[in-house]
């Protein structure tokens, strides 16, 4: 639903325009009207604030996991009489579709771990996972078409046999490390186009993907400040390997970031399943 705040006078008119429930009371100015999209009665009446809008974007995320960020874009208008600023408030969720080594490789890789630095932040074992693709913060409209256009693209695809091998860092220079992962044995060229059918989900969906090259790896840690000398974390994961497993399952996954980062799962997809394989 469409939820519109109008200005009961003027100048200058500022125009809310919010996607899902609700309009944030601290996004709007003093003696703003919120309307529902069919121009039927207040919904809710919002005490004053500043109405200086500056160019700004701001999110929060709900402590429920199921629930949708709210984001919150402002922007000022130029023009002559009438012109004003406008906010656009809408709901989203942060989205990327994933797959999951299992409990025993996990311990694997977490027996082989150098011992902790205070320098890297090490990613929770429960939570390691290998994204094939980033969607974004996603408009609760969209879910539906993208869990529709990955139902069918995971369906495409036959069930993987991986396993974690080596490691390494992004940047490539590991005396410049933000991020060291773990690669990646097996059916690998078979992942990169499971990654590229995914891709290609969200952008049926008119979701905006990033231009980037896929890279078969799962992240364990990343730099605290800026890049750090990850030579040695590299060295000792350079023989690692884990024990081969099937992967047959693709999750879509939510990310609520906050103090901790949790990821909840909101469907998963059956690998060279029919029915689009959603269970």
């Amino acid at each position: 639903m469409l939820l519109f705040a109008t200005k009961a006078r003027r100048p200058p008119p500022v125009v809310t325009v919010a996607e899902g429930v609700g309009v944030a009371p601290d996004s709007v100015g003093e003696g703003d009207a919120v309307v529902d999209s069919d121009g039927v009665g207040d919904v809710a009446a919002l005490p004053p604030v500043d109405a200086d809008l500056q160019p700004a974007a701001a999110s929060a995320s709900s402590t429920d996991t199921g629930a949708p960020e709210r984001r919150i874009i402002r922007r000022t208008l130029a023009g002559g009489r009438g012109s004003g600023g406008w906010l656009c408030v809408m709901d989203a969720l942060r989205l990327f579709a994933a797959i999951d080594p299992p409990p025993l490789v996990r311990a694997q890789l977490s027996a082989a771990l150098p011992q902790s630095d205070e320098r890297l932040r090490y990613g929770a074992p429960e939570q390691w996972h290998l994204t094939l693709a980033f969607y974004g913060s996603v408009a609760e409209r969209k879910v539906e078409p993208l869990r529709d256009g990955l139902g069918r693209a995971v369906s495409r695809s036959r069930p993987l046999k991986l396993r974690l091998a080596g490691a390494g860092t992004f940047p490539r220079q590991s005396a410049k490390a933000r991020v060291l992962w773990v690669g990646l044995d097996g059916d690998v060229d078979e992942l990169r186009r499971l990654a590229s059918r995914c891709a290609g989900a969200g952008r049926h969906a008119r979701i905006a993907m990033e231009a980037r090259a896929f890279r078969a790896h799962l992240t364990v840690a990343r730099a605290r400040q800026g890049s750090v000398d990850a030579t040695e974390e590299v060295a000792a994961l350079a023989d690692f390997t884990s024990d081969w497993w099937t992967v047959d399952v693709v999750r879509l996954v939510h990310s609520t970031l906050g103090s901790q980062v949790v990821h909840s799962t909101l469907s998963e997809f059956v690998l060279g399943a029919t029915a689009h394989g959603e269970r």
